[in-house]
């Protein structure tokens, strides 16, 4: 075959192949607007369902309520009066000033972006057509699809050519409404691709970079020339794989586990009326190359994306093995928590890699917690299958960093769960007579409710233990008691049987 003819027919597979991946993200992203979208409709449909019933009431508050337990990927539903918030499912004293809404579509929704219930707060978008209006984490529906690099995401209002979010530098704006749909063009060396719903006023686009159309050719052409010349490239593209591996994240994670880099430390859960060690928390450590301490914020998404989370874990668990005699010898009472990231929770073969290794180990399943946090729990169906077999050895399930906004409080009661974990942000608005104070109230309520034991996360100041503990919590962890402790240093605060000293 000619290379001339070998390259047109690698360029022309190249280009496909950017398309199909640029529909399969469309696909995706619509999927989950669409989701929404029937969620937030069903919110707006309350000015039906509550005809005559005063606004705030009990009763109205009471569907508002229902239809937020129902949902997935709503935070709150509120009732709106002269362009303000003024009650919601988890708050009936809310006053938040909206201003004029952002996008006015062609079929009367009106969205109001980025509103802030406080003023250091995550944003949201406020979306409503009438007076019943829903919130949604402005990030959270896009957050469920993994980039890759130079790729871009977008939600659009087609009527009104905004962009609503997006995710990705490729700016969408110039096509909001205006570019052919469903069939793929070129705009700033990124194949593009824009899908619309039928059913409502919403488009959503993907943007493949040049660079990958590139990378699609390069692959083909290699498996296009002749003998030689395919030799020559196989070689290059060896070496240029070689290189890139040995300089990458994703590479160093590999040799960080065979060269045992990573270790564990151990954060104190303190029981809220004794004052003693009831838990800890696992942390997992990495030290790179020897000398470089890498947080978990930075290896663990490199993980999760490089399908390195499960080696990771089994370490984490090896690690956990490993110490847990020591510790259930000074304290056989001891829970130990587990972090599982949302893939190890919908990796069907997980219950089996753990059971065996708790089996291994004869340790007590009931002193193991495993936590997973709120986005883990998006997909119910695959997280509850995990959980239920999990359970079904003995051991506990918490839900980590609650209140961060991915979603709704109905997989709460959907679930076979022990511990609930009030993230960081929530316990330090504690006492500042805030929306958010007030949200972290209800979750504790909530959680009383459901019969979860609450632990309260990053506790650093006195003032936050004293509002816990007259909340009814049960656990806290944080600075205000201990950092991440080495082994050595929890066996010896384990040994002194000396609890925590705070002010009742």
């Amino acid at each position: 075959m000619p290379v001339g003819l070998a390259a047109l027919v690698a360029w022309q597979q190249a280009e496909a192949r950017a398309e199909a991946v640029a529909r399969e993200m469309a696909d995706v992203v619509l999927s989950k607007v669409v989701v929404a979208a029937d969620q937030v409709m069903a919110a707006n449909r309350l000015a039906q369902d509550l005809e005559g019933v005063a606004p705030c009431s009990d009763a109205a508050l009471a569907k508002m309520r229902s239809i937020d337990l129902d949902s997935t990927l709503l935070q709150a539903v509120g009732y709106v009066r002269d362009n303000a918030i003024v009650c919601s499912s988890i708050d009936q004293d809310l006053h938040v000033e909206l201003g004029e809404p952002s996008i006015r579509s062609n079929t009367g929704v009106e969205v109001w972006m980025n509103v802030r219930f406080e003023p250091e707060g995550p944003g949201y978008f406020v979306i409503g057509r009438g007076a019943y209006v829903a919130v949604v984490h402005k990030d959270l529906l896009l957050s469920f699809v993994e980039l890759q690099q130079g790729t871009a995401i977008a939600a659009i209002s087609w009527s009104s050519a905004r962009v609503v979010m997006s995710r990705g530098a490729f700016d969408f704006a110039p096509f909001a409404g205006r570019a052919t749909l469903d069939k793929a063009f070129w705009s700033d060396d990124h194949v593009v691709y824009l899908r619309k719903n039928s059913r409502y006023d919403l488009a959503v686009g993907a943007a493949v970079p040049g660079d990958l159309v590139r990378q699609f050719f390069y692959q083909t052409l290699v498996m296009l020339v002749p003998i030689g010349i395919l030799i020559g490239l196989l070689l290059a593209a060896m070496l240029i794989s070689i290189m890139r591996q040995r300089t990458s994240s994703a590479a160093l994670i590999r040799s960080g586990l065979m060269r045992d880099q990573f270790y564990v430390e151990y954060q104190p859960v303190i029981d809220l009326q004794t004052g003693g060690i009831a838990g800890v928390e696992v942390l997992l450590r990495w030290r790179c190359d020897g000398e470089r301490k890498v947080g978990p914020d930075e290896f663990i998404p490199v993980a999760e994306a490089s399908g390195l989370i499960h080696a990771l874990t089994e370490r984490l668990f090896d690690l956990i093995v490993r110490d847990a005699p020591r510790l259930l010898a000074l304290r056989p009472d001891l829970h130990i928590g587990i972090n599982l990231s949302a893939n190890d929770l919908h990796d069907p073969a997980l219950p089996d890699r753990i059971g065996r290794r708790i089996a291994a180990s004869g340790l007590p399943p009931r002193n193991f917690v495993f936590e997973a946090t709120e986005r883990a729990f998006i997909d119910v169906e695959r997280a509850g299958d995990a959980i239920r077999a999990l359970r079904g050895m003995g051991a506990r399930i918490a839900i980590d960093d609650f209140g961060t906004g991915y979603s709704s409080l109905s997989f709460l009661a959907q679930l076979d769960l022990d511990y609930l974990k009030v993230d960081k942000l929530f316990v330090h608005a504690l006492g500042a007579n805030t929306a958010t104070s007030h949200v972290t109230e209800r979750v504790i309520e909530i959680a009383k409710d459901l019969h979860l034991e609450v632990i309260g996360e990053g506790a650093e100041t006195e003032e936050q233990v004293h509002l816990l503990r007259g909340l009814g919590v049960e656990y806290a962890q944080g600075f205000y008691f201990d950092r991440a402790l080495s082994l050595e240093v929890l066996e010896a605060r384990l040994g002194e049987e000396k609890p925590y000293s705070f002010n009742p």
